[in-house]
């Protein structure tokens, strides 16, 4: 059994990292080998957590429990923050492994300043004639364009809500139909490429945290709305994508769940910050087999919905505003391989009742899996801390702590604690910090990848 993961091309790569690659990964195929080779970004890539963790691990061990005399092998080629346009690179990158499925995930960044930038300027590419001869996203596409302005003006619109005036939002709200133009482009083409191996490309829909995750800081704090406040602002034809986050709320505590989860969506369309699936690009996913009699989609976002309260997806399956939680890898993974199995079956005969649970799937996976667990708690707190989600960052870093001491963790939590003007909780933590750490290490940390923390030092420790 082979597991490839975090397989990069370096002259995809706007900088000119090592590229990170599996020691048993070869180009050569034995006989009956069944490859599955796995495209997208930090959602692919398996983001918080280890990428040999990430779903298409989990499917690999999945199939060869329920044909344990078959040989698979999976290829975990996610790549955090990239764009579709990369995935259609990596796609023929890849093709010399002779994959038989090609499990596509792409979309996510489209509306991301930064990475439509990156997809426009692969125009310095010498090789950019022969990847792209028409030079559509240089040329033609007024998203990569906005993206290249705000680029050079110093403005990454999707890190930072507060950087982005109205104009810009505007701006990049109108880029919606030149991102879903885009998209359609590339899929032709990858599917073109995916045709010379003739491997079965399957679509996957993507999860969207509409429920809990707020389009900007603070939504989730709005006060709930009365009914005449509610239905004063369900007239109005001019919304902010938090007055349709707080509307789609009451109507949640209503019961009324199709128009509170229409409102959700409208309000993550509506934004650029935390940026998720575009709904626009989801429907086009979803029309995929219409469009392409070839693709198999496999609608995850739709089969977690079923799992989650009364339908619509929150914290209890995501971590923040686009990234699954483990638990929901593992529920891709089971939907593929309910997915891929007749045409498993064609080729391998029926497969035995065998199906791991979740727990014995995460053993398999890593050698410590509380530890895997802990690395992806600490991220999840840092991530939520990032997003101004202080009751949720807070629940991570504690998660995190009840297992061990961190001094990354407790430093998340003493900020977390302090911006809920927690004060009794940020001095317990910094009593707990100054047991354990010295002022040399909190110094290190909080002048590197804890600057989080800063102000949090500088009153408490």
């Amino acid at each position: 059994m082979r597991d490839g993961y975090y397989f990069l091309s370096s002259h995809e790569l706007p900088s000119r990292p090592i590229p990170q690659r599996s020691p048993e990964l070869t180009i050569s195929k034995e006989p009956g080998t069944i490859r599955i080779a796995a495209f997208g970004a930090s959602s692919v890539y398996g983001t918080p957590f280890r990428p040999d963790a990430a779903f298409p691990h989990m499917l690999l061990r999945l199939l060869r429990a329920q044909w344990p005399n078959a040989t698979f092998e999976a290829f975990n080629f996610g790549s955090p923050g990239r764009t579709y346009y990369f995935s259609l690179q990596t796609v023929r990158d890849c093709l010399p492994l002779r994959p038989d499925y090609l499990i596509v995930l792409g979309g996510g960044n489209e509306l991301h300043p930064a990475g439509m930038a990156f997809a426009a300027q692969r125009r310095a590419n010498p090789l950019w004639r022969l990847t792209d001869p028409e030079g559509w996203l240089a040329r033609r596409s007024r998203a990569c364009a906005i993206a290249l302005e705000l680029g050079r003006s110093g403005r990454d619109a999707g890190e930072n809500a507060a950087r982005v005036d109205g104009a810009e939002q505007a701006e990049l709200a109108g880029a919606v139909a030149s991102a879903v133009e885009d998209f359609a482009w590339i899929t032709d083409r990858l599917l073109a490429i995916a045709q010379e191996c003739e491997a079965q490309v399957v679509y996957l829909t993507h999860l969207r945290n509409l429920r809990d995750f707020p389009p900007e800081p603070g939504a989730d704090e709005l006060p709930a709305l009365a009914a005449d406040e509610a239905e004063r602002l369900a007239a109005q034809t001019d919304r902010s994508a938090a007055e349709s986050y707080q509307l789609a709320r009451h109507y949640d505590r209503g019961g009324d769940v199709a128009q509170a989860r229409r409102l959700y969506e409208e309000a993550s369309n509506e934004t650029v910050w935390k940026v998720r699936t575009h709904g626009r690009i989801q429907e086009f996913i979803r029309g995929m087999p219409a469009r392409y009699p070839s693709v198999m989609l496999v609608d995850v976002e739709d089969a977690l919905e079923k799992d989650s309260p009364g339908g619509i997806l929150g914290d209890e399956a995501m971590i923040d505003h686009c990234h699954p939680t483990l638990h929901s890898q593992f529920r891709i993974a089971q939907e593929l391989a309910e997915a891929l199995r007749p045409g498993l079956e064609k080729r391998l005969g029926p497969p035995t009742d065998a199906m791991p649970a979740f727990e014995d799937i995460v053993g398999q996976l890593v050698p410590d899996p509380k530890a895997l667990m802990d690395e992806g708690n600490e991220w999840s707190g840092y991530e939520n801390l990032t997003c101004f989600r202080w009751k949720r960052a807070r629940s991570y870093f504690e998660k995190r702590l009840e297992s061990g001491y961190s001094l990354l963790s407790a430093l998340g939590l003493g900020a977390a604690c302090m911006e809920l003007h927690d004060a009794a909780g940020a001095e317990a933590v910094a009593h707990l910090i100054r047991q354990h750490s010295t002022i040399p290490e909190i110094e290190a940390l909080v002048h590197g990848k804890a600057g989080f923390a800063k102000i949090f030092f500088e009153k408490y420790l």
